[in-house]
């Protein structure tokens, strides 16, 4: 009994970091295929980038501009699981010394560059020919789903043996 209680706590105290979510997003046809797993805050089917874990846009590494960093960028809201997975404002990195915004506008996605574009706006960018996100769970969700199998199983075993 006391091994389940104490699981049971575990489980509590781990489920404060399951509302952070990590998502892998890819596109394409813009100006040169990108991809990269972010770090993102929210919940109830929106979340915000908060950070960019790893990526690259055309072969160079890059990192998450925060919020009005290119092109009004709010780090976009995700919508998963509904069309258009970006709000207009989108959300922006630096790769090479140049910034990039992908956002949705009018049913469709966009990449802007800040050395092809200059200012982005809604009118400006290439249309992206694919735009991708997967959720990927937590390490913490991941622990805590572990966790609970894990009391699942010792609580058979115990059936079983008695």
């Amino acid at each position: 009994m006391l091994l389940v209680l104490s699981s049971l706590v575990l489980m509590l105290v781990m489920a404060r970091g399951t509302f952070a979510q990590s998502f892998e997003i890819s596109w394409s046809g813009g100006y040169g295929s990108g991809n990269g797993d972010f770090a993102a805050s929210g919940g109830g089917g929106t979340f915000t980038l908060t950070s960019a874990i790893n990526g690259a846009q055309a072969g160079d590494s890059f990192s998450l501009l925060g919020p009005g960093g290119y092109g009004g960028n709010d780090n976009a809201l995700l919508f998963p699981g509904t069309p258009g997975l970006l709000d207009s404002a989108g959300f922006s990195i630096v790769a090479g010394g140049v910034d990039y915004n992908i956002y949705y506008s009018g049913g469709t996605y966009y990449e802007c560059s800040s050395s092809v574009d200059g200012p982005c706006e809604t009118t400006a960018g290439t249309v992206l020919t694919s735009f991708n996100v997967t959720p990927s769970p937590e390490p913490s969700t991941i622990l805590l789903f572990l966790s609970g199998f894990g009391v699942l199983l010792i609580l058979a075993g115990r059936k079983v043996t008695a």
